[in-house]
């Protein structure tokens, strides 16, 4: 009986990973767009519209309930949770566990790389906003401070840089996350 209340909790737990990571993956995927349409510059049209487009991208990647950070933080919880409790098993001495939960174990360490591989794209997200948040402050100065649009161009480009990377870190997290998950599913 404790053995399928822990295997189903860790799925659980592996599951709702998974489910994190690859929201976060598809949310950068749409994301990217968006920076990199103005091909030259963000100010070259109107800086109203450049403002709107900032904000929505630091809106989506923030720290509101369903943005990237907070879901990345989620699936990094998550992990960490599920690696404790595989580290554990269904009893009290861990040692108990290493034969009766391979599967488990398997996932653990796939795991492990995903919680790495998220830390990574959590960092390089955050990174990301720094850039878009000093954009939108240099907007304000436009045609005031020699060369803004050229420093407001650059602050775009190292966003993307930052969001590129983070696209290929959470990739890889997706990756190890769908593995363990099939590894806990086919141990049902």
């Amino acid at each position: 009986m404790a053995a399928e209340v822990w295997k189903a909790q860790f799925g659980r737990l592996v599951e709702e990973a998974a489910i994190r990571v690859d929201g976060v993956r598809e949310s950068l995927h749409a994301l990217l767009p968006q920076l990199t349409s103005s091909s030259s510059s963000m100010v070259a049209g109107d800086a109203n519209t450049v403002r709107d487009t900032i904000q929505l991208a630091l809106d989506a990647l923030g720290l509101g309930d369903e943005s990237s950070c907070s879901n990345l933080a989620s699936a990094i919880s998550f992990t960490v949770a599920a690696r404790l409790l595989a580290l554990r098993g269904d009893g009290i001495n861990p040692a108990v566990c290493a034969v009766n939960y391979l599967a488990e174990q398997s996932a653990a360490i796939k795991l492990s790389y995903a919680e790495s591989d998220a830390r990574k794209a959590y960092a390089l997200v955050d990174g990301c906003r720094g850039h878009l948040d000093a954009a939108l402050l240099l907007l304000d100065h436009v045609g005031r401070l020699p060369d803004v649009q050229g420093m407001i161009n650059a602050e775009r480009l190292a966003a993307v840089a930052d969001l590129e990377a983070a696209i290929v870190a959470v990739q890889r997290s997706a990756e190890m996350a769908t593995a363990a998950r099939q590894d806990v599913s086919g141990a049902s």
